[in-house]
């Protein structure tokens, strides 16, 4: 892999640091499990290496697992890299951004289903708080007075997700909601 800027302009230290934090969380998120791009090597206009990165990421061992991301669909990954970029750079979303792609990966671990549950929870709670409250959606007493079922439908509604539930799809589900 190579990372370039659009405009060929040079990386300093810190930016390919976060260039390569957020490919870290990012592909995570994508595969369901730690992976990180491995040996970076940083090098100047002329070609001299200039940088190197010799320590080991977090990196899970290949496992099956639950993938959002289908790796002969290329151009999902294309989409999906340069919003997380920009996230991971922008020192106001970089703390959410990574909590919550960590949670994700953390909730399709293996092992017992309880605290994979709990993790999976508390990131839909942290989610809906940073869409509503701080994406200016909602202010904060009545984001709180909320209950979780409120802040999560919310939420959906927000990203033009229906709640509905049809019969014929889901019809135990269907008659939960009665």
């Amino acid at each position: 892999m190579e990372i370039r800027r659009l405009d060929d302009a040079v990386f300093s230290v810190d930016d390919v640091v976060s260039v390569l934090e957020a490919l870290h969380f990012g592909l995570s998120f994508a595969l369901g499990r730690w992976v990180a791009p491995a040996l970076p090597v940083g090098f100047d206009a002329s070609g001299q290496r200039v940088w190197e990165r010799w320590g080991p990421p977090l990196c899970d061992p290949v496992r099956r697992g639950v993938a959002w991301w289908f790796h002969h669909r290329n151009n999902d990954l294309q989409q999906f890299l340069p919003g997380l970029i920009v996230a991971f750079c922008d020192p106001d979303r970089r703390d959410s951004t990574r909590l919550l792609m960590s949670m994700a990966v953390h909730t399709n671990a293996a092992g017992f289903i309880e605290p994979r549950i709990m993790t999976g929870f508390a990131a839909l709670e942290h989610l809906s708080w940073v869409s509503l409250v701080l994406g200016g959606h909602m202010t904060k007493d009545p984001a709180r007075k909320q209950t979780a079922s409120e802040r999560l439908r919310a939420l959906l509604a927000l990203a033009a997700i229906p709640t509905t539930v049809d019969p014929a799809d889901l019809p135990a589900l269907a008659r939960v909601r009665r």
